[in-house]
């Protein structure tokens, strides 16, 4: 999902990791989250972050400095890649 903010504001991303259900166990693990500008390629804000009981992961506040910027979340959780963009 792509949301776009206004230069200045905030953000704070939320990934979440949807499970197999039934007897297979619920997801763990961590998610990082990153920053790409023109310039630079993709650098991670905030590592680490772990999967709550909601199966969800939320950075902490972003706000970027310049238009252009994007943010992506990636991570292993029981050995599954969750991925998501979401901001501009």
């Amino acid at each position: 999902m792509v949301t776009s903010i206004t230069l200045g504001d905030a953000v704070k991303d939320t990934v979440t990791v949807t499970g197999l259900g039934g007897s297979f166990p619920d997801p763990t693990g961590t998610v990082d989250f990153q920053v790409k500008t023109p310039s630079v390629d993709w650098s991670t804000y905030d590592a680490s972050v772990a999967l709550d009981g909601n199966e969800q992961a939320i950075s902490s506040v972003y706000t970027p400095l310049a238009t252009g910027q994007s943010t992506a979340a990636t991570g292993t959780t029981t050995g599954r890649r969750a991925a998501t963009q979401r901001s501009r």
